[in-house]
């Protein structure tokens, strides 16, 4: 089971500065999700996002 969680924002000229970062946590990869967790939320890229409002928030799932 695969779960996304999409924030959604309008276009911001803060946000095209951050360009593109992609990261996955895989339970059986043998990492540690409180350590990934905080990776996240230490990226610079939350500073700015953090004061900007989404204009959408989408969570789903899926079978792979």
């Amino acid at each position: 089971m695969q779960v996304h969680c999409e924030l959604r924002y309008a276009h911001a000229a803060e946000l095209q500065v951050l360009g593109h970062f992609e990261s996955w946590f895989f339970h059986d990869g043998g990492g540690d999700l409180g350590r990934w967790t905080e990776e996240m939320v230490s990226r610079a890229a939350w500073t700015v996002v953090r004061g900007l409002r989404p204009v959408d928030i989408r969570v789903y799932q899926e079978q792979v």
